[in-house]
Protein backbone atom coordinates (compact mmCIF):
# COMPACT_ATOMS: atom_id res chain seq x y z
CA UNK A 1 0.00 0.00 0.00
CA UNK A 2 1.31 3.13 -1.10
CA UNK A 3 1.18 6.26 0.79
CA UNK A 4 1.32 9.60 -0.84
CA UNK A 5 2.50 11.63 2.07
CA UNK A 6 6.24 12.95 0.81
CA UNK A 7 8.86 10.92 2.97
CA UNK A 8 12.53 14.00 3.32
CA UNK A 9 15.68 12.18 2.40
CA UNK A 10 18.70 14.09 2.98
CA UNK A 11 20.13 14.18 0.00
CA UNK A 12 23.82 14.53 -1.54
CA UNK A 13 27.32 12.65 -0.93
CA UNK A 14 29.37 12.39 2.31
CA UNK A 15 31.40 15.92 1.48
CA UNK A 16 28.16 17.85 2.29
CA UNK A 17 28.17 19.00 5.87
CA UNK A 18 24.52 19.77 5.99
CA UNK A 19 22.18 17.72 3.30
CA UNK A 20 19.88 19.60 2.16
CA UNK A 21 15.71 17.78 2.80
CA UNK A 22 14.76 16.82 -0.43
CA UNK A 23 10.49 15.44 -0.37
CA UNK A 24 9.86 12.19 -2.23
CA UNK A 25 6.54 10.40 -2.69
CA UNK A 26 6.66 6.75 -1.86
CA UNK A 27 5.13 4.10 -4.20
CA UNK A 28 5.33 1.68 -2.62
CA UNK A 29 6.16 -0.99 0.80
CA UNK A 30 5.87 -3.76 2.66
CA UNK A 31 6.34 -5.32 6.28
CA UNK A 32 8.11 -8.02 6.55
CA UNK A 33 6.22 -10.20 10.06
CA UNK A 34 9.31 -10.79 12.27
CA UNK A 35 9.17 -15.08 13.51
CA UNK A 36 9.67 -13.87 17.12
CA UNK A 37 7.81 -12.58 19.84
CA UNK A 38 9.50 -9.22 20.50
CA UNK A 39 7.99 -5.78 20.13
CA UNK A 40 9.44 -2.19 19.69
CA UNK A 41 10.48 -0.15 17.43
CA UNK A 42 12.92 -0.23 14.49
CA UNK A 43 14.30 2.82 12.78
CA UNK A 44 16.44 2.13 9.58
CA UNK A 45 18.64 4.50 7.82
CA UNK A 46 18.40 4.05 4.18
CA UNK A 47 20.39 5.31 1.08
CA UNK A 48 17.88 5.85 -1.80
CA UNK A 49 19.19 6.24 -5.33
CA UNK A 50 17.55 8.77 -7.84
CA UNK A 51 15.37 5.73 -9.68
CA UNK A 52 14.07 5.18 -5.93
CA UNK A 53 15.11 1.74 -5.09
CA UNK A 54 16.72 1.40 -0.81
CA UNK A 55 20.06 0.31 -2.20
CA UNK A 56 21.22 0.47 1.23
CA UNK A 57 19.59 -0.02 4.91
CA UNK A 58 21.39 -0.18 8.02
CA UNK A 59 18.62 -1.61 11.09
CA UNK A 60 18.58 -0.08 14.25
CA UNK A 61 20.01 3.10 14.62
CA UNK A 62 19.63 6.12 17.21
CA UNK A 63 15.60 6.58 18.05
CA UNK A 64 15.08 2.60 18.09
CA UNK A 65 13.03 1.04 20.97
CA UNK A 66 13.98 -2.77 20.65
CA UNK A 67 17.39 -3.73 18.74
CA UNK A 68 17.03 -7.33 19.42
CA UNK A 69 18.18 -9.89 16.24
CA UNK A 70 15.22 -11.21 15.61
CA UNK A 71 13.62 -7.59 14.50
CA UNK A 72 16.73 -6.10 12.84
CA UNK A 73 16.73 -8.69 10.16
CA UNK A 74 12.76 -8.29 9.28
CA UNK A 75 13.46 -4.30 9.52
CA UNK A 76 16.06 -4.26 7.25
CA UNK A 77 13.79 -6.71 4.89
CA UNK A 78 10.89 -3.84 5.02
CA UNK A 79 13.25 -1.30 4.20
CA UNK A 80 13.61 -2.65 1.19
CA UNK A 81 10.36 -3.33 0.40
CA UNK A 82 9.95 0.71 0.25
CA UNK A 83 10.17 2.39 -3.48
CA UNK A 84 9.78 5.97 -4.11
CA UNK A 85 9.32 7.56 -7.26
CA UNK A 86 11.93 8.56 -9.37
CA UNK A 87 13.69 11.54 -9.64
CA UNK A 88 15.91 12.50 -12.26
CA UNK A 89 17.05 15.90 -10.61
CA UNK A 90 17.73 14.05 -7.07
CA UNK A 91 21.24 13.67 -5.79
CA UNK A 92 22.41 10.25 -6.68
CA UNK A 93 22.16 9.40 -3.74
CA UNK A 94 19.76 10.00 -0.85
CA UNK A 95 19.74 9.15 2.86
CA UNK A 96 16.47 8.96 5.09
CA UNK A 97 14.65 6.66 7.90
CA UNK A 98 12.43 4.38 7.68
CA UNK A 99 10.49 3.53 11.44
CA UNK A 100 8.88 -0.29 11.46
CA UNK A 101 6.59 -0.69 14.51
CA UNK A 102 6.72 -4.44 15.68
CA UNK A 103 3.99 -5.73 18.06
CA UNK A 104 3.66 -8.95 20.16
CA UNK A 105 1.27 -11.88 17.75
CA UNK A 106 2.24 -10.55 14.36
Amino acid sequence: MASRNPVVLRGGESNFRRPRPVRRNLQTNGKVVQECNQEGTVVVRITVNNNGEVILAEPGVKGSTNTHPCLLDPARKTAFLHKWFPDMRAPVQQVGYVVIQFKLRE
